[in-house]
């Protein structure tokens, strides 16, 4: 089966998928895409399934009849970092509208991924909360890298400017610098991660069963324990959808 699925989903997914092909005997073709080009794939046809981070366009799949089906899987945790110097002063906030607004009043160095996926959206919104409804155009202090995760952390690195990740990719990175972790364990940086089937009735060429056995295999209680456990750097990047104990 075709998955197609957002880049905050990749480190867990290549770990879970050859269990599920060992368990289930079905082979899964992983490609990683933006939500918005992942939703674009499956209208096309060319994806059995989707997981993405972006529960507007995922409802509108659903409602388009393009998709029968959406369940959420997970969260993945979002983080800020930012040069250890702070200039903004946001180390240890609790709110992370607050830790904007400060960001945007001393035009302290930002990067966005500005590439129109769930975690940009994401971060737009927050902009929004914090009263700075277009940050691209509030000044210099703004720049968009116009890709993803990675690219996005080696541009803050280089700049020691704030940034706006999923933990997995923070985790992941190696070329940090200056930056460390400013905010976290606000709830408003919940990631839901959701897997999106592609309707047979609509996609002829769908591979409904197999699309099928592996979304109510992420969300079987082994699946979700697994998720809960998983681990990188010594920290768990993600929770189940269940919150069930990984104990």
């Amino acid at each position: 089966m075709t998955l197609v699925a957002t880049d905050e989903a990749a480190p867990v997914l290549a770990e879970l998928l050859p269990r599920f092909k060992e368990q289930a005997g079905i082979k899964v073709d992983l490609t990683l895409k933006t939500a918005g080009e992942a939703a674009a794939l499956l209208r096309q046809g060319k994806a059995d399934a989707v997981m993405t981070d972006d529960p507007e366009t995922e409802e509108a799949l659903v409602k388009g009849t393009d998709a029968s089906k959406r369940l959420d899987v997970m969260y993945a945790e979002l983080i800020v970092v930012g040069p250890a110097s702070d200039p903004a002063r946001i180390a240890g906030m609790a709110s992370v509208v607050h830790a904007f607004a400060a960001i945007a009043r001393t035009q302290s160095p930002f990067v966005s991924r500005g590439d129109k996926s769930g975690l940009h959206r994401t971060e737009r919104s927050i902009w929004d909360e914090a009263g700075i409804a277009k940050p691209e155009g509030a000044g210099k202090w703004y720049v968009e890298a116009g890709g993803d995760m990675a690219k996005a952390l080696g541009a803050a690195a280089k700049a020691n400017a704030y940034v706006l990740s999923d933990r997995a990719a923070w985790l992941q990175f190696t070329s940090r610098g200056q930056l460390v972790v400013m905010v976290s364990d606000d709830p408003r940086l919940q990631q839901t991660i959701s897997i999106t089937l592609a309707n047979p009735a609509k996609h002829k060429g769908a591979n409904a069963d197999a699309a099928a056995a592996f979304a109510e295999w992420l969300v079987s209680r082994e699946t979700q324990l697994a998720i809960g456990r998983f681990a990188l750097g010594g920290e768990q990047p993600y929770a189940p959808q269940f919150g069930l104990s990984g104990k």
